[in-house]
């Protein structure tokens, strides 16, 4: 038979082992996503490689900010992290109204920034915004959508760019 202070430390063991298992759980906010997908065109012709942020359009808006990079079509979908990293990252974007800038660095030739090379990398290495600020940066977009809380969401971007290169209008 087991002693009353033995019993007590294999019963606390048991407990600590079985509440130390790493929570596999979504965070909340996870089950309120809609699915937002989109295309980004300039004068008709898709943008390839385009980062898109939707941003709460009021401090107050509860919310987190939503992110997509476009493919070579031009096509797009949300992905929302969350405060703490990779683990509370999800496809999609909460209901309510953004704004958003869409932006695009090149290199001084005009060409593409390489893949895997960071904004700062790039930066550092000569390459510059190619759209204006009205869509680019976050206090000059005039860019808001109200994302609805219906599902397969989807808002495209047709811009028209004077003398934008590759994309004539």
């Amino acid at each position: 038979m087991m002693s009353a202070p033995l019993r007590r430390l294999s019963i606390l063991s048991i407990v600590l082992l079985l509440g130390c298992g790493q929570s596999r759980s979504e965070p909340e906010f996870m089950a309120d996503l809609v699915s937002v997908t989109g295309k980004v065109t300039v004068n008709g012709v898709p943008l390839p490689g385009a980062l898109i942020t939707f941003s709460p359009a009021a401090l107050d808006q509860p919310g987190e900010t939503a992110t997509a990079m476009t493919d070579e079509t031009g096509l797009y979908q949300l992905v929302t992290t969350r405060a703490g990293g990779l683990d509370a990252q999800a496809s999609g974007a909460l209901p309510g109204t953004y704004k958003v800038t869409i932006s695009r660095l090149t290199m001084p030739d005009g060409a593409a920034v390489p893949p895997g090379t960071t904004d700062a990398d790039a930066m550092a290495m000569g390459a510059k915004e190619a759209l204006p600020p009205q869509l680019s940066n976050p206090e000059q977009t005039r860019q808001v959508v109200e994302i609805e809380a219906t599902p397969g969401f989807t808002h495209d971007f047709e811009l028209t760019i004077k003398d934008f290169p590759g994309h004539s209008t």
